[in-house]
């Protein structure tokens, strides 16, 4: 293999505190260490990290092959082909949403180089909403910005025919009315969205659930032994999202999609919802959304490998009071209030949306 780390004396750090030396070959060799429940949820009693365990590590910290700007980042971080170990050893693994690095020496402090990478290798500018720094995850072009006195993630649409931009906002609406928590949305420009980082950085910690499932998803079949295995304190509100979903036919809630909150004392709570765009028909066309809203129920979005959320929809109301999970006293004005103010989306998609929208909620009052 490529020795690309020049000189392995390289350290995995949670803050200044060394976690492991990093081997030649890219395993890793743990220390001990004793104050983090973060660090202890990723690697647990592990004494060693292999190159496999370690690459699967890295790639859910740097930006994603398949970013549409990849060939861009790649070029102003001097790397000519995409590779995960080159790209954190350029960007040091930095991921604002936790505090784990790669230092070149036992010595080397975090906040100093923090502050030295992201200026010198993402900082830059956009003349709509200022100072910003490229994002590390995701398919979309987008960058951490702030933006009136608050940061979050800036996000262009994918194209020019998909709504998906417009639509994080008009999710952030609906939410409010379905008694939702979804991260504050605001369009900044035509093509671009703001999305508010709603936690307090320096008191909690963002996990994917990804990183906590070990591997696991949810589908119809295990959706509950899931969450009660890995997420029992948020049951409530992942129930809650699953029936938001198929309210606004989400299309997109991969498990680096929703997340949880975990404090320095190991306790863990839920997470506003997030990255809602992709969803309300963002980019199917006139024909395929007319052929949808005639069989609803064949078209539900998929639930994980097995079953659709309106399987699951109807699975969680055999247990649950649908209507204490969820508000459903809502009419359509209310509704088509959300869309307002976009001159760019097009009325067929809005009335179709709405149409969807009601007959979802109409679905779940019938499963009451």
């Amino acid at each position: 293999m490529l020795n690309i780390f020049n000189d392995f004396s390289l350290f995995l750090k949670w803050e200044n505190q060394i976690i492991g030396m990093i081997n030649k070959d890219y395993s890793i060799s743990l220390t001990e260490y004793d104050f983090s429940p973060v660090v202890d949820l990723y690697f647990g009693t592990n004494k060693y990290i292999s190159t496999d365990e370690f690459k699967h590590f890295l790639a859910e910290r740097i930006f994603s092959k398949t970013r549409k700007d990849v060939h861009s980042l790649l070029a102003r971080l001097g790397i000519k082909e995409y590779d995960i170990f080159h790209i954190a050893k350029s960007t040091r693994a930095f991921n604002l949403a936790d505090r784990f690095w790669i230092s070149y020496s036992e010595k080397e402090e975090y906040e100093i180089t923090f502050i030295a990478i992201f200026r010198d290798l993402y900082h830059h500018k956009l003349n709509v909403i200022g100072d910003s720094i490229a994002s590390p995850s995701g398919n979309n072009i987008k960058q951490y910005v702030f933006y009136e006195k608050e940061f979050g993630i800036a996000k262009q649409q994918m194209h020019p025919y998909s709504t998906d931009a417009m639509n994080e906002v008009i999710a952030y609406r609906l939410g409010k009315l379905f008694g939702v928590e979804c991260c504050r949305a605001t369009m900044v420009s035509v093509n671009t969205v703001f999305s508010r980082y709603e936690y307090d950085f320096n008191k909690e910690f963002l996990i994917h659930a990804r990183s906590i499932a070990n591997g696991e998803t949810l589908s119809l079949d295990n959706y509950s032994e899931v969450i009660d295995k890995y997420f029992p304190e948020s049951r409530e509100n992942i129930l809650k999202m699953i029936l938001f979903d198929f309210i606004i036919q989400q299309d997109d809630r991969h498990m680096s999609n929703w997340a949880v909150l975990m404090n320095p004392k190991g306790e863990k709570r839920s997470y506003k919802l997030y990255d809602n765009g992709r969803s309300l028909f963002y980019e199917s066309d006139e024909e395929m959304v007319e052929e949808v809203l005639a069989n609803p129920v064949v078209y539900s979005n998929s639930f994980g490998l097995v079953g659709t959320y309106y399987d699951v929809a109807v699975d969680i109301s055999t247990n649950n009071n649908i209507t204490k999970l969820i508000n459903l006293n809502i009419d359509e004005s209310e509704i088509i209030n959300c869309f307002g103010g976009f001159e760019k989306y097009p009325n067929w998609k809005r009335n179709a949306c709405v149409s969807w929208i009601m007959w979802a909620v109409n679905t779940l009052k019938n499963l009451v």
